[in-house]
């Protein structure tokens, strides 16, 4: 089986404090739709623009919300060495299931520098780890030679979240490695990417079609993953999560609310929006809804 796990948003009320009643029935209905865990904490969630403080009460209150049925995964990685290693010793407390750690950005690291950045913070805990290939957003990357050496060095280093439409060579070690997971972080791609032999998705879209996304990484069936991939075309029309919560809003799930340097999206995009998913997602319901 798949799975299909869920990169949260963190929902914000108008005046910009964080939602934890939104954040809390989101969670729980993506449970009752059979949703594999969940990533707090990560790009998704707008971490960047939440304090230490902020991150804990939202890793509490999803941890609550979940009570122990599913794994909870929260980011911790940053493009400091130290500031992540502290942030690690500071989530200790928390019953999590582990730490996505994303490669450093801006800095450019060496791929020795990324080798010690990881080993350094893989030593901090004995909870798994995730790694996260996301070279788009980073300019920086987990080469499979890379990967393969921090394997070896790093035993709890147990799944990789790789978004990345370029992972023949990956998917090639995780045949011939066998001892992690491989997870895509790309909804688009992520269907070709779990036929071919990936673990499952940590997907964005799972947010409005928690079902459909679970049927389609246990089932595929071509016409429903279609579907699929026009949501997730309209999800990143603008710069995530901007376009998801637009539509969380429009089924009053959230408000609209993001954090700058992040804001709501153009009134063209939101009209795109508003003109093609209804269907689709009356679509998908139907596609789902018993013979």
């Amino acid at each position: 089986m798949k799975q299909v796990m869920t990169a949260l948003i963190t929902p914000f009320h108008e005046e910009g404090s964080i939602d934890f009643d939104a954040l809390r029935t989101l969670v729980k209905s993506q449970l009752d739709a059979g949703i594999d865990g969940f990533i707090v904490c990560g790009t998704t969630g707008e971490t960047p623009t939440l304090t230490m403080e902020e991150r804990e009460a939202v890793i509490d209150c999803v941890l609550h919300a979940c009570k122990a049925s599913v794994p909870v995964y929260a980011g911790a990685g940053t493009n400091c060495t130290a500031t992540t290693i502290a942030a690690i010793c500071r989530l200790e407390k928390y019953p999590l299931s582990g730490y996505l750690l994303v490669t450093p950005y801006y800095s450019r690291p060496s791929e020795e520098g990324l080798f010690r950045h990881f080993q350094a913070a893989c030593a901090m805990t004995h909870k798994p780890v995730m790694l996260y290939h996301v070279p788009k957003r980073t300019a920086s990357r987990i080469s499979v030679p890379l990967l393969e050496r921090l394997l070896s060095a790093c035993p709890n280093i147990r799944a990789v979240k790789y978004a990345d439409s370029c992972y023949a060579d990956v998917l090639s070690l995780r045949q011939r490695h066998g001892g992690f997971h491989l997870f895509s972080g790309d909804d688009a791609s992520c269907f070709d990417a779990m036929q071919e032999g990936m673990d499952g998705v940590i997907s964005v879209i799972s947010h409005l079609v928690p079902r459909a996304m679970k049927q389609a990484a246990d089932r595929p069936e071509p016409h429903l993953i279609a579907l699929l991939k026009k949501v997730a075309e309209l999800c990143f029309i603008e710069s995530s999560p901007a376009p998801l919560k637009h539509l969380l809003s429009c089924q009053g799930r959230c408000q609209e609310m993001l954090r700058l340097p992040l804001c709501p999206i153009s009134a063209k995009s939101a009209a795109v929006l508003d003109a093609q998913f209804p269907a689709l997602y009356d679509s998908i319901r139907a596609w789902l809804m018993p013979q």
